[in-house]
């Protein structure tokens, strides 16, 4: 199965059955997205009542087109469905994209229609993702596939792949965190015939890709995707939000995409035994996917130095650490002594490291030396750098030194957290390319420092 995926991510020949020349129109927007995307391929509109679409000719009927086709996207109603998919088959399309809405989704007509489709793959040899999907991206190879518009300005892929069984939390989630570097993208949809395991399998010997991110409805062969995903996990970190932990929850999938969820607590236990980090909202699927493009190594061990500006957000620190198993580290003797140095006589050396006695004389500078103490004290196993980034407080911004303890790669694993404004939020990306991922809140950032230290602990369990 994984080699035929490529006729979906690296196909050389496209054809749109139920292509449109009406923009907003799905059939349309397939078209236009790959012609945006500078596509290097060809590109087959298949529609009787069309000569063109965006200057490209069109094709009465995919029989008719003189070449051989890779992957074949259907955009036609439910019920003609079975027929076009037996004729992409006849003219020995590997891979289908079904976009059409109403089978498992739908009614006992449209469950049936479904049946019949996964019949029909079966007999001609057809992989297919849909139904009931908006599409998928492949950024490493400029290829987007998507029946809805594309975003103008798409990120620059940096490792992450991302599988997913609905269209809106999809694009939810990639709209929402342009910095994660995804560059392949997925909507499984109701699952025909392709699934997650299949795309785990795939994406493990896939070079793009250094983290998976998954969200989950339902396992459709639950012995299989615990086989995929503990030979996976061993390699790649994969992170999954898996939806349905409540009855409502399980209701609601069934209604629109027709899985079967399952018992969460089972669900839970199969995901840990094999090796998949669980986040339980969108915030963590986006934290922990971003810590493990981030940092360029695990913590080896739970004991944390935290350096702060703020005493309040120091002791958040402290009891976050204490909830998701890290300890504060005692700091070493030489650590003590040059924090001495750098601050007044009266103010605690303590692990957290309150750097506000010292706000107003040269903050910078203090973050500097507490930093360079930190990275080279042995009882240190990461860091949680607490600070204010804000274009209001220039004075005391140390992002240039951040920066600059980062160049090589910070020397231990780091992560920083603080008031960080939404101007500076998007300039921390670079940040992020040197190593040290930024989270808006404390509990945040200690958190997927946590998921990052139970990886290590997996990996050598």
């Amino acid at each position: 199965m994984a080699t035929d995926l490529d006729y979906f991510l690296h196909p050389e020949s496209i054809a749109v059955i139920g292509a449109s020349d009406i923009p907003g129109r799905v059939g349309y927007m397939f078209i236009a997205n790959l012609i945006d995307c500078d596509f290097h391929g060809r590109i087959f509109p298949v529609n009787p009542r069309l000569d063109e679409v965006r200057g490209i000719k069109a094709y009465s009927h995919i029989k008719d087109i003189p070449y051989q086709i890779d992957l074949a996207i259907v955009a036609v109603r439910p019920s003609a469905v079975p027929q076009v998919l037996r004729e992409c088959g006849e003219k020995g399309a590997k891979a289908v994209l079904i976009s059409s809405a109403g089978f498992a989704d739908g009614d006992a007509q449209g469950k049936n229609l479904g049946r019949s489709v996964v019949e029909i793959a079966r007999g001609h040899g057809v992989h297919i993702i849909g139904p009931n999907t908006q599409g998928y991206m492949n950024l490493d190879a400029k290829l987007v596939v998507l029946s809805v518009p594309s975003p103008a300005s798409l990120p620059d892929p940096k490792g992450v792949a991302f599988v997913c069984q609905t269209g809106f939390f999809y694009w939810d989630w990639i709209f929402r965190n342009p910095g994660l570097g995804i560059g392949k993208a997925i909507d499984l949809g109701n699952m025909c015939n392709v699934n997650h395991a299949d795309f785990l399998e795939y994406l493990d010997a896939d070079p793009e890709t250094q983290v998976i991110a998954l969200y989950i409805e339902g396992v459709q062969d639950g012995q299989k995707f615990m086989e995929i995903a503990g030979r996976v996990t061993k390699r790649k970190p994969v992170v999954a939000l898996k939806a349905g932990r409540t009855e409502r929850g399980t209701a609601a999938i069934a209604s629109h995409t027709g899985s079967l969820a399952g018992d969460d607590t089972v669900c839970d236990a199969a995901l840990r035994q094999s090796g998949i980090i669980r986040a339980m909202n969108m915030n963590e699927l986006n934290d922990f996917t971003k810590i493990f493009a981030s940092l360029p190594a695990l913590p080896i061990g739970n004991r944390v130095g935290i350096i702060t500006c703020s005493g309040a957000a120091g002791s958040l620190a402290a009891d976050a650490c204490g909830e998701f198993g890290l300890e504060l580290a005692k700091l070493s003797t030489a650590t003590t002594e040059k924090m001495k140095e750098l601050l007044p006589p009266w103010a605690a050396i303590s692990n957290p490291l309150d750097l506000f006695p010292v706000i107003e004389v040269d903050l910078k500078y203090s973050y500097k030396k507490a930093l360079n103490a930190f990275s080279l004290d042995p009882n240190i196993d990461a860091l949680i750098l607490i600070t204010i980034i804000s274009s209001n407080l220039t004075e005391i911004n140390a992002v240039d030194v951040f920066h600059e303890y980062a160049e090589g790669g910070p020397p231990k694993p780091t992560v920083i957290c603080g008031l960080i404004d939404d101007e500076w939020l998007k300039k921390l990306t670079a940040l992020e390319l040197k190593g040290i991922p930024t989270y808006p809140t404390v509990e945040r950032a200690v958190k997927a420092l946590a998921a990052a230290y139970s990886r290590h602990r997996f990996l050598n369990r």
